[in-house]
């Protein structure tokens, strides 16, 4: 038998501690913002890409493209975010925010940075700056900084 311990196994502890550190925040966009973690990545997405599909956000953010779909319809429905016609083709559609989706997440940004620095406080500043490194190495080495973008350039 091979010996193997998944409490020691860098994907599961990875996938865990970003499930717990979602979790966390979770809580801002919730109780503060009446927002779910799905909506908050849609929110951010559209803030950094200006205007963009449902599948670049699902490509972006990783995750399943029938919540970015529901994500996005209640966004729609609360008026934060809406939808445009991408040109001549009518079946793809644009999606940005409205004024009120960039006054909702320029106040969000600076609670969810907050929080940020809370859960990294059990890190000196050089363990802060070396996860961070190690973080932008993994995604290089999976492509993954780069997966998405370049599809879309």
């Amino acid at each position: 038998m091979v010996d193997f311990n998944l409490l020691k196994f860098s994907p599961f502890r990875l996938n865990r501690l970003a499930n717990e550190i979602s979790v966390e925040l979770s809580s801002v966009y919730a109780d503060q913002f009446q927002i779910s973690i799905i909506e908050w990545r849609i929110l951010a997405t559209l803030a950094s890409q200006g205007s963009c599909s449902a599948q670049r956000i699902v490509d972006s953010t990783r995750t399943h493209k029938s919540r970015i779909s529901r994500g996005v319809t209640r966004l729609v429905e609360q008026g934060s975010v809406e939808r445009l016609e991408a040109g001549d083709d009518r079946r793809e559609v644009q999606l940005r925010l409205t004024r009120k989706g960039h006054a909702r997440y320029k106040k969000m940004v600076p609670v969810v940075l907050q929080k940020e620095r809370d859960i990294l406080s059990c890190l000196s500043d050089k363990e802060r700056s070396n996860f961070l490194a190690a973080l932008d190495k993994l995604e290089k080495s999976l492509e993954l900084a780069q997966r998405g973008e370049q599809e879309y350039e």
